[in-house]
């Protein structure tokens, strides 16, 4: 629904890189879902142009054209994966060096969450699909059903970072030679009646979560369009212009991180790029109270810089100044210098 909060939304509206000197004007959204952020986002900014939101999922296409009617002159909806934003903005006739912003959030919708058939979730019992696009060839079930063992457990392992990746993957392989594993609940009832029983008692996560992520990893090839798409989207940044990418697990945190770092430190780009946030901005409590989702989330900042400019003017003098006066753990956003310039 419409009032569902998008996640770190005060976070992205303090970093998408407005200042009084500099204006808005080209948005590029690379995961627009049902336009939750790219209402907020367009109704803070009145000076946007255009603001181009692509998605995978048609349904949430249709949502967001209905949810950002009143934007429809500046807004261009475009079913595809973000990984293909380069073509995509060649194809509408932006030139690089010409977007202000692109913001990509990594997370699985919660609207897809909540969708049974869509199958993310062991919480309500659908079928074992997890495809973000439904044309897509590979789902869940093909993967549970007709991987070998040895293959799911790298799935498991390296996506879902889960330590009994070896023994779940046979858990997994003797459970459908006796009957296919056609659904989430099915799924999930396998891991659990395999799970040591302690933990519900310790209340810990359910002991399929770590299974679907690597799974769902897995059937989107989400890491590898990361990877890719960081480089690719540089340079249509306009000197200035930032870089907001939202993860939501560990994996995708450090291909974000190592990226943006090594894009720092790659002199041959001109300009250069510079990371804005030191450590990833989190929720606050109080988001946190209204959406469980925004736990896990985090925001990172990449910004393009003048010509000639350098990064990190200073930054070594004092590795510890910037703890001066902050609590630790604050979840402060670094974006002073986007307020009150």
């Amino acid at each position: 629904s419409d009032k569902h909060i998008p996640v770190l939304l005060s976070h992205v509206l303090q970093n998408v890189g407005a200042s009084d000197d500099k204006k808005i004007r080209v948005v590029v959204d690379g995961t627009v879902g049902a336009g939750g952020h790219a209402r907020h986002i367009l109704e803070k900014l009145p000076s946007i142009d255009r603001y181009i939101g692509i998605d995978r999922d048609p349904e949430a296409l249709a949502i967001a054209s209905e949810v950002l009617k009143d934007f429809s002159g500046k807004v261009s909806l475009i079913r595809s994966n973000f990984v293909d934003i380069p073509s995509i903005l060649d194809a509408e006739g932006i030139p690089k060096e010409s977007v202000d912003t692109i913001l990509l959030d990594l997370g699985v919708s919660s609207m897809q969450l909540d969708q049974a058939e869509k199958g993310f979730s062991f919480m309500r019992e659908g079928p074992l699909d997890m495809r973000m696009d439904p044309t897509h060839p590979v789902t869940a079930r093909d993967i549970v059903n007709g991987w070998p063992e040895e293959e799911i457990g790298r799935v498991i392992r390296d996506y879902g970072e889960d330590r009994r990746w070896r023994r779940l993957a046979k858990v997994i392989v003797n459970a459908r030679d006796e009957l296919p594993i056609e659904t989430t609940t099915q799924l999930a009832k396998i891991i659990a009646d395999n799970s040591p029983f302690e933990w519900k008692k310790r209340r810990s996560i359910h002991p399929a979560t770590l299974v679907f992520q690597g799974l769902r990893i897995e059937v989107n090839s989400e890491l590898e369009v990361v990877k890719d798409v960081i480089p690719a989207v540089v340079p249509y940044l306009s000197p200035t212009g930032r870089l907001l990418i939202i993860s939501f697990h560990s994996l995708e945190d450090r291909i974000v991180k190592q990226s943006f770092l090594a894009l720092q430190e790659d002199e041959t780009l001109t300009p250069r790029l510079q990371v804005v946030t030191k450590r990833p901005l989190i929720a606050k409590e109080d988001e946190i109270k209204l959406n469980s989702r925004s736990r896990s989330a985090k925001l990172r900042v990449l910004e393009k810089l003048n010509q000639g400019q350098e990064p990190g003017l200073g930054r070594k003098k004092n590795k510890y100044a910037h703890l001066r006066g902050k609590k630790k753990g604050s979840s402060l956003p670094n974006s002073s210098t986007t307020e009150g310039i």
